[in-house]
């Protein structure tokens, strides 16, 4: 039993004999080693890839060790006695059954987080190969009893997006030609949050066009918005070509800042945010649940697109301005505090990193954390030493940042690691430019609290 569905267990003996052995071909007699779970098409949308890991329980204690052995050394040591760790995490998932619903490589990674007090992600086990007996094979059959689909139950990726999808809508032939490709709002009124076997969750519309549910809001929300931006972006095609061929960037741009990134990218990236502003930001793209509120929304947007996409360009020439000042000055430092030049040019980069055109709040703070750049720049020229004190005020807390980026953890997804990216700016405002004004008062005690509210798993 899996949510509400009731599924049939199959048992095939064939050592050595995978899925792939025998394709994906449904009608194909060579049948893969181990238990099979058959679903009905209906309560299909009730499962993925990662859904069946937990149906069989007698598997989890072999599975845990496979996964848990494949850890580097130095991490793998932090798990022993790794049978007394195996035996706490199914002793937890039984206490906490919703712990399910993120999947086994999320759930073990917050749990080893908790239990070891180290840090673990959900990417350290994607990618484990297990024997085939492991992971259960789910067949989906039809009403007349025939297989439609085959797929293995396997370890998930990094995202809080529960293994259950909502059903998806039918759409009609005349919606389907009304886009073109058929990828439109769906049907229906839905709501912003459900009860999932006793967990709140949110769904949201995906870009793929199709509607998932996710256990943090703050994910949702930034899915649900690119759902909408790609959906209008495909029922507007023509005002979206027209936009793009009037995106342009001038040459000083394309000399300075534009170097960190393909012209594409940046019309890409400024077409797409612009969007989002004329719908009014992702908070207001939040409240838009129906498709007759999606064309409600869409039709006053487009209006506004264009010249958002103006406003938005004329900013990116503004900081483009001042990306070369700044450079100008790691230039003339380079000879002087090569540190200094060095943590300036990586502070730099990670201002005009990818996708930082979709955090409104770092977009609107961009001005003021450039201009605090550039006063130090300037005062490290005239006092290297002072500069590197105040640097290591700020040195654990951005290895942290740096550390959870490289892991994976994207800030445009999870909303708490954008709260404390947002509070380390305005620290590094205060430590560097106290002039420039921060929003806020920031100190080391706070951002412990807030990185803690991270929970990097």
């Amino acid at each position: 039993r899996y949510g509400a569905a009731v599924c049939r267990l199959l048992y095939h003996f064939a050592p050595g004999v995978s899925l792939s052995d025998g394709s994906e071909d449904t009608e194909n007699d060579l049948l893969p080693d181990g238990i099979r779970i058959r679903v009905k098409a209906s309560e299909r949308e009730m499962f993925s890839a990662a859904a069946a890991e937990f149906i069989i329980p007698g598997y989890l204690p072999e599975k845990l060790e496979f996964l848990l052995r494949s850890l580097p050394k130095n991490r793998r040591q932090l798990c022993n006695p790794i049978q007394e760790t195996i035996t706490a995490f199914a002793e937890e998932i039984k206490s906490r059954p919703a712990l399910k619903l993120k999947g086994l490589a999320s759930a073990l990674a917050d749990f080893l987080c908790e239990w070891t007090g180290g840090t673990f992600q959900p990417a350290d086990f994607v990618h484990v190969r297990m024997p085939g007996y492991l992971s259960p094979t789910v067949e989906v059959i039809n009403s007349d009893g025939v297989i439609t689909e085959r797929f293995k139950a396997a370890v998930g990726e990094n995202s809080t997006a529960l293994n259950v999808r909502m059903r998806p809508e039918q759409k009609t032939q005349q919606q389907v030609n009304k886009t073109g490709t058929g990828n439109i709002f769906p049907a229906g009124n839905w709501q912003k949050s459900v009860l999932f076997e006793g967990v709140t969750a949110f769904p949201a519309l995906c870009g793929s066009g199709e509607r998932k549910v996710f256990l943090e809001e703050g994910e949702a929300m930034e899915r649900h918005a690119d759902g909408i931006v790609l959906c209008c972006m495909e029922r507007n095609a023509g005002l979206l070509k027209m936009i793009k061929r009037d995106f342009r960037l001038s040459n000083d741009f394309k000399l300075g800042a534009g170097r960190m990134h393909k012209d594409d990218l940046w019309r890409e990236w400024t077409v797409s945010a612009a969007l989002r502003k004329a719908f009014g930001g992702t908070a207001a793209m939040w409240q838009i649940r129906s498709a007759d509120e999606f064309e409600n929304a869409s039709a006053a947007a487009v209006q506004q697109w264009a010249k958002e996409a103006d406003i938005m360009q004329e900013n990116l020439e503004k900081t483009g301005e001042a990306w070369s000042r700044i450079n100008t000055h790691i230039r003339r430092l380079q000879s002087r505090a090569a540190a200094s030049a060095e943590d300036i040019r990586n502070d730099l980069e990670w201002r005009f990193r990818a996708g930082f055109l979709r955090d409104d709040t770092g977009w609107s703070r961009l001005p003021a954390l450039l201009k605090m750049l550039e006063i130090r720049a300037a005062r490290a020229f005239d006092s290297p030493a002072k500069d590197q004190e105040k640097s290591a005020m700020t040195e654990e807390w951005i290895e942290l940042r740096d550390k959870a980026v490289k892991g994976g953890f994207d800030p445009v997804y999870r909303k708490n690691f954008a709260d404390y990216i947002h509070m380390l700016d305005e620290y590094c405002i205060n430590v560097f430019a106290p002039e420039v004004r921060t929003l806020y008062k920031v100190s080391p005690v706070r951002l412990a609290e807030k990185w803690k509210a991270v929970r990097f798993v």
